[in-house]
C-alpha cells in the first residue's frame, strides 16, 4: 500500500537498471543517528548521489511506462542479509519481508472476496489473494478491500495511530508474516500527521517465538521487520499502474536492490512516464520511504521519516 509502491523511465532501458540524477533537494543539518554503529547514514538527499530507476515488467502496448525510483538514505557496512545468512543460512530474508509490503499494493487484480468468517483468534477474514508465481503463498485480508485494493481500504479506516493487523501471509498453509497498518505517528515523522501519511509494517508471524532452523519455512521473515511510510497522492495512478505492471516483479527487483546494495532505508517512489512526439513527462505515483530492521526490531526512524518522505519526489 504498500502502503508499500514503481518502472520504465527511459526508452531503451528494457529491464535493466538505469540511473538519473534527482531534483535539487533541500539540505538537512545536524548529525543523523543510525540503527547500528556500523551503519552509514545518508539522510541528506545529495543530488550527487544518483537515483536508481528500475524498470518493472508490464503488459505490452501501455501508453505509460512504469518504474520504481529508489534513493539510498541509510546503508549498512555489512547488511542485514549477511546477518541472515550467518544465523539461518538464508539469503532471501529481506526479499521475503519487503515483498509483502509491496504486494499489498497489487491485490486489486487477484483479490477474491469471501463470505465473512471469524478466526479462532477473533480476526475477521474478508477475502484472500494468491501469489500468481508461487501457489504455495496465500494471504488473508482482515478488512474489506476498497475497490479491490487493500491499501485503499487501510487508508480509509478510522485509525488513530495504533497498529491493526490487515493481512496475514501463509506458505504451504502455515502462517509466516503479519501486515500491520497505522496512521503514521509523530515519533516517526518528526511532526504531527495531517492525515496524509500512512505506515505499513511486516513482521514475522512467530515474532519472539522463533522455531528451530530445520522447521523454518522458505519464505519466513527470519527476524526482519520491514516498514513502509508513504504520503498518499491519490488512488487513480495506483489503479492504472496495477492494471499494467507485474507487482511480483516490482517487489522482487525493489527488494533485491535494497539487499544487494546494503540499504537499510531508502526512498521508494513508483513513477510513470508518458511519452509523446514532443518529449516525455514523468510523475510520482506516491512518495514513500522503505526501511527494515533486524532481530525483531524495526528500523529507528527517530523523527526523520517525515522529512525524508517530503524530499522523496523523483519527478
Amino acid at each position: 500500500m504498500i502502503a508499500f509502491r514503481s518502472l520504465l523511465l527511459l526508452a531503451g532501458c528494457g529491464l535493466l537498471l538505469c540511473f538519473a540524477l534527482p531534483n535539487e533537494l533541500p539540505q538537512q543539518s545536524g548529525t543523523e543517528l543510525a540503527t547500528r554503529s556500523q551503519t552509514r547514514d545518508l539522510a541528506v538527499l545529495d543530488k550527487r548521489n544518483p537515483w536508481a530507476v528500475i524498470a518493472v515488467a508490464q503488459a505490452v502496448g501501455n501508453a505509460i511506462s512504469w518504474a520504481v525510483a529508489i534513493f539510498s538514505l541509510v546503508t549498512s557496512a555489512y547488511s542485514v542479509a549477511k546477518d541472515c545468512v550467518k544465523e539461518f543460512n538464508r539469503s532471501d530474508c529481506v526479499l521475503s519481508s519487503i515483498g509483502l509490503v509491496i504486494s499489498a499494493f497489487g491485490t486489486n487484480y487477484k483479490y477474491q472476496s469471501l463470505k465473512l468468517r471469524v478466526r479462532d483468534d477473533g480476526l475477521d477474514v474478508h477475502g484472500f489473494w494468491e501469489d500468481p508465481l508461487d501457489k504455495r503463498v496465500t494471504h488473508e485480508l482482515h478488512i474489506p478491500a476498497l475497490n479491490g485494493m487493500l491499501f485503499a481500504a487501510s487508508i480509509a479506516t478510522s485509525n488513530n495511530g495504533t497498529w491493526a493487523r490487515h493481512a496475514t501471509r501463509y506458505v504451504n498453509g502455515e502462517e509466516t508474516h503479519h501486515l500491520l497498518y497505522r496512521k503514521a505517528v509523530k515519533a516517526d515523522l518528526g511532526f504531527e500527521n495531517d492525515g496524509s501519511y500512512h505506515h505499513y509494517r511486516v513482521q514475522d508471524a512467530h515474532r519472539n517465538q522463533h522455531v528451530s532452523l530445520e522447521k523454518r519455512l522458505e519464505k519466513r521473515t527470519y527476524k526482519v521487520v520491514s516498514d513502509y511510510l508513504w504520503k498518499n497522492n491519490g488512488q487513480g495512478n495506483w489503479q492504472a499502474m496495477h492494471d499494467a505492471v507485474n507487482v511480483n516483479d516490482m517487489a522482487y527487483k525493489s527488494g533485491k536492490y535494497f539487499q544487494d546494495n546494503n540499504l537499510e532505508a531508502g526512498c521508494l517512489v513508483p513513477i510513470g512516464t508518458v511519452g509523446s512526439h514532443g518529449g516525455s513527462s514523468t510523475f510520482n505515483v506516491d512518495q514513500g520511504v522503505l526501511a527494515y530492521g533486524w532481530n525483531d526490531k524495526p528500523f529507528d526512524f527517530d523523527g526523520r521519516s517525515g522529512g525524508w518522505i517530503n524530499q522523496c519526489h523523483y519527478a
